[in-house]
């Protein structure tokens, strides 16, 4: 049940932060803020990806994909999160490894979004 609220007050967190970034506030900077950035962008792939698919515009393939890219970094944020406690450099460099699959997967489903136009 804590896990679930602590998931909740991250998203929004995740949605402040992603407001503030349409805003024009500076870019983000700080490994936590990168943190809230990455969930964020995880929580905006997944809810264009779960619009795809209602209006069947993705293939079971693309779902799978997704799927598992989702989780994937999903599970590099929170692994970057563990390793900052103990190496903040090892974890900037997992959290910048995560962040380049998040981009792929979010252009992969920003492809896929714009095909479907």
């Amino acid at each position: 049940m804590l896990k679930i609220l602590r998931n909740f007050l991250l998203l929004g967190g995740m949605v402040l932060l992603q407001a503030c970034a349409t805003l024009g506030t500076p870019p983000v900077d700080t490994f936590n803020k990168k943190v809230a950035a990455a969930y964020t962008t995880i929580q905006a792939v997944a809810e264009t990806a779960t619009t795809l698919q209602r209006a069947q515009k993705l293939s079971p393939a693309d779902v799978s994909k997704i799927h598992h890219g989702l989780h994937e970094s999903l599970d590099g944020v929170a692994a970057a999160e563990s390793l900052a406690k103990t190496d903040l450099g090892g974890a900037q460099t997992r959290l910048t490894a995560t962040i380049q699959v998040l981009t792929v997967l979010q252009a992969f489903v920003a492809d896929k979004q714009e095909s479907a136009k």
